[in-house]
């Protein structure tokens, strides 16, 4: 509990190719894509920080400062609206295993405090436009992923990581 796990990262410049890596064009046609990683300002401009509490639910802190808290199922109900404030940090609580829309809302509690021992504090930041094609929604999601697996002591690969942001 308590202690900060922070994962930054780089952005990604295309050179050629992109968007053909992703799903599902690249599934239907293949796809091959040239890119850099760049830093913006001599930093890596994407990153999340993911601490464990124990506080009940899920605090997290937007890019522009906005707290946004899970502390039920009726909190995710517009993960998959990706205009929705925090759909991506949503979605990456599913895919990281915290959150299981299949069960009832009673034991969504108990699960977040037999996985983290109370709850989370998620905090991410993109110092890059959205929109920017710098690869910033794929990037904050593999932070945010890497951040929670990270804080939960869960080993992971980095295709398992590649796979769960795609």
């Amino acid at each position: 509990l308590g202690v900060r796990v922070v994962a930054r990262c780089p952005a990604r410049l295309d050179l050629a190719g992109g968007w053909t890596d992703t799903p599902p064009i690249c599934y239907e046609m293949g796809g091959k894509v040239v890119d850099l990683a760049i830093q913006v300002d001599h930093k890596k401009p994407i990153g999340c920080i993911a601490i464990r509490e124990e506080e009940e639910g899920v605090r997290v802190v937007l890019t522009h400062g906005e707290l946004l808290e899970v502390r039920g199922l009726e909190d995710m109900a517009d993960h998959n609206n990706p205009g929705a404030p925090g759909a991506l940090v949503k979605c990456c609580l599913l895919a990281a295993g915290l959150v299981d829309l299949n069960l009832p809302d009673n034991e969504f509690r108990e699960r977040l405090a037999r996985i983290c021992g109370g709850g989370l504090k998620v905090e991410l930041w993109s110092d890059l436009p959205q929109g920017s094609g710098l690869g910033t929604s794929s990037i904050l999601a593999g932070a945010v992923l890497a951040a929670l697996w990270t804080t939960l002591g869960a080993s992971y690969t980095r295709h398992e990581l590649v796979h769960a942001v795609l």
